[in-house]
């Protein structure tokens, strides 16, 4: 209804945080978790709780396979894994179109493998 990008239904769902007729909620973090109210509902995660958000939960080396990364993942969201070995430069995709598998996805980057330093970021789509 408010243009914000963020369905009436999920502003619904928390009506502390969001409200269907506030145009500008979708770009404030009512839990302050760094992680913006629109973003909160494209990842599914809960607009009021600071501890909900998307994040990685753990990057595992098994011996010479290569870094094992998990995070937190919701019905229905395709995610994408981006790697760098400078955090000042852009990232490459090294797995996209990954389905979710809740309550946590996890998949092994065998791109760069355990010896490579660098950053990891995963993104998120709501189809």
């Amino acid at each position: 209804t408010d243009g914000d990008g963020i369905p009436d239904e999920f502003e619904a769902e928390y009506p502390s945080s969001l409200d269907p007729w506030n145009p500008t909620d979708g770009f404030l973090d009512f839990d302050k978790d760094g992680m913006p109210n629109d973003n909160e509902w494209v990842s599914g995660t809960d607009p009021t709780d600071e501890r909900s958000f998307l994040a990685l939960q753990g990057i595992a080396r098994p011996s010479g396979i290569g870094n094992l990364l998990s995070w937190p993942s919701v019905t229905g969201r395709v995610y994408g894994v981006y790697w760098t070995s400078n955090a000042l430069q852009g990232y490459e995709m090294i797995l996209g179109g990954i389905l979710a598998t809740p309550p946590a996805n996890t998949v092994t980057d065998a791109v760069f493998g355990v010896d490579a330093q660098g950053y990891y970021h995963i993104d998120v789509l709501n189809p």
